[in-house]
């Protein structure tokens, strides 16, 4: 299993993945015409030397660099060559935070790649934690993990499966954000 850094970084490797993979730059611009109504084209120039992702948007009269997108449409595209390689090769992506930048429905719209079997003929699974609790409404028991930190600072994990007369087709949202679960920070 290798592990990669976090996506926070620049968007110089994941550019260079574009470059060297144009059927991936195909499917981000059809995804991206989706999910942003203004981009027009997404593509790659190699004028500088290293390679920058540069985005067409209508009613602009210029491309807009990468570095100059919003943070939601960069993490995007940074998030994009590791879910496109787990699904290709029925593999593992493990996505911390995911939901920091990320809009609710494009995150939903990446659970359900994982699940289509026409999108994941090879079985590939996501790994993601995230503080979108309304992904409960979406969630099977099974699917759902908790962490809770004790009172010294270490972190339990444990499943919605393994808490006793969890029922499937329950408020698993509603019953979380009541503290009936655990894992929910108490504030006040």
């Amino acid at each position: 299993m290798r592990f990669r850094e976090r996506l926070k970084g620049n968007e110089v490797g994941p550019t260079r993945w574009y470059a060297s993979n144009p059927t991936a730059l195909d499917q981000l611009q059809s995804i991206g015409r989706r999910i942003d109504s203004g981009i027009e084209q997404i593509s790659i120039d190699n004028s500088l030397g290293d390679p920058r992702l540069k985005l067409r948007h209508s009613g602009l009269d210029q491309v807009i660099e990468l570095q100059l997108e919003s943070c939601g449409t960069r993490q995007f595209i940074k998030l994009f060559p590791f879910i496109q390689m787990a699904l290709e090769r029925g593999s593992v992506a493990v996505v911390d935070d995911i939901d920091s930048a990320i809009h609710p429905l494009l995150l939903l719209e990446i659970i359900r790649w994982f699940v289509d079997e026409k999108k994941n003929p090879f079985g590939a699974r996501l790994w993601m934690a995230c503080h979108a609790a309304t992904l409960l409404t979406e969630s099977t028991k099974e699917e759902v993990l908790f962490c809770e930190k004790d009172s010294q600072g270490r972190t339990k994990v444990f499943g919605l499966a393994d808490i006793e007369g969890v029922r499937h087709g329950e408020n698993f949202l509603g019953k979380y954000l009541s503290g009936e679960y655990g894992a929910a920070p108490i504030l006040g």
